[in-house]
């Protein structure tokens, strides 16, 4: 699957059309899917999936936010946030936190002010507080090749990715088409450290599932 069309890179490359060349641009492109999803520490295809999180709220100052981590970025619509005191109690005897949750959907964090949603119930003890998200995320792919809707920072990264792995193809060089791959390589890497999905502040999943 891929973030940016194989007309985009051509265009961006200077190139005619061409078998050989489309299909190295191709491969290229899939090759930048796979290797921008292992770096933003995400899957990019749709999914619905859920998330829990055991969190010891005495370690928390009085208002202080949590945060937690999900394991997918680029979430698509309101993720559904419960919490509970033990994992058996989501869906019988949970607490709706939906409303009481603010969502950073590109970077996949749900934030939860501690308030009245605790029902009596102390921040401390010796239980962690479990806390479920159930969310989708990631892009369809209507033509089965590339994905819709993408970001157009993340179709530009796509598409610089894919120049610096033709910049040395024989193809390429041979033209003249391809500037110096290490002024699009510090691109590409400025683009996805804005984004980066480095989290080391948020709580991380003790169980995540594809539903």
């Amino acid at each position: 699957m891929k973030l940016a069309s194989l007309l985009s890179v051509r265009e961006a490359l200077g190139v005619e059309a061409g078998q050989d060349s489309d299909n190295a641009i191709l491969a290229a492109l899939d090759a930048a899917t796979d290797d921008i999803a292992s770096r933003l520490r995400t899957g990019l295809e749709r999914t619905a999936a859920r998330d829990d999180f055991a969190v010891e709220m005495g370690q928390y100052p009085a208002g202080h936010l949590v945060r937690l981590g999900l394991l997918r970025g680029f979430l698509v619509g309101t993720p559904t946030v419960t919490a509970a005191r033990l994992p058996a109690a989501f869906g019988v005897d949970d607490i709706d936190l939906t409303a009481h949750a603010t969502v950073d959907p590109e970077k996949g964090v749900v934030s939860i002010a501690p308030g009245s949603w605790i029902d009596g119930e102390t921040l401390g003890g010796f239980r962690p507080w479990w806390f479920r998200v159930t969310y989708t995320a990631g892009f369809t792919a209507a033509d089965g090749q590339h994905f819709d809707a993408v970001p157009g920072w993340l179709a530009l990264a796509a598409r610089l990715h894919a120049r610096v792995a033709l910049s040395a193809h024989p193809m390429f060089v041979q033209n003249l088409s391809t500037p110096d791959a290490r002024l699009l390589q510090g691109q590409l890497g400025r683009i996805l450290e804005r984004h980066a999905r480095y989290l080391p502040w948020a709580e991380t999943p003790r169980a995540g599932v594809i539903l």
